[in-house]
């Protein structure tokens, strides 16, 4: 299977995605009743390539489950693959114009496009070395847009503190 960048993974829709990807099925315990303990409806998704793995038990249906992993798959790629990115010249990629509006980033927290966002958000603040200023100039957004952004998802922010933390650098608040 040939090696995709992070932005590209991400970029790939739903059917492309699973095909790198092993979906299994599983009974889960827990609250929900008899139907949630007797049938196989929790699901979990690994990303073959990378061994990255997300998990849902949230609903009573396995389809939903199912969605609700491969969201989850998407947000823990993003969190957890860097892509190296030279500052130097650099100009936003065109599919991020839709998203910069009047100094500030606007991705519903639902749409497929909010882990790649999000993921190229953490490659640039890497590139920086942390400095959120920088990389929301970068980026063509305000500094307290990218950190509300980026708080927007748990396993982001969880990402971007950790870069913070690696580079010794204090994290926003």
């Amino acid at each position: 299977m040939q090696s995709l960048g992070t932005q590209q993974l991400l970029a790939l829709d739903e059917p492309l995605l699973l095909r790198q990807c092993r979906v299994e099925f599983y009974k889960s315990g827990g609250p929900g009743g008899q139907k949630r303990n007797k049938t196989s409806s929790a699901a979990k998704i690994t990303h073959l390539p990378t061994g990255i793995e997300a998990h849902s038990n949230d609903f009573r249906s396995q389809a939903e489950n199912r969605v609700r992993a491969l969201h989850r798959l998407r947000f823990r790629l993003a969190a957890l693959l860097r892509t190296a990115i030279d500052t130097r010249g650099y100009e936003p990629p065109v599919w991020l114009a839709p998203y910069r509006r009047q100094g500030q980033l606007h991705v519903n927290h639902s749409n497929p496009d909010c882990a790649r966002v999000a993921a190229h958000a953490l490659d640039l603040l890497a590139a920086t070395d942390g400095k959120v200023p920088a990389t929301a100039a970068l980026l063509g957004v305000s500094a307290s847009s990218l950190v509300k952004f980026l708080r927007q998802e748990h396993m982001i922010w969880d990402a971007a503190c950790a870069l913070w933390k690696a580079l010794g650098v204090r994290i926003p608040s």
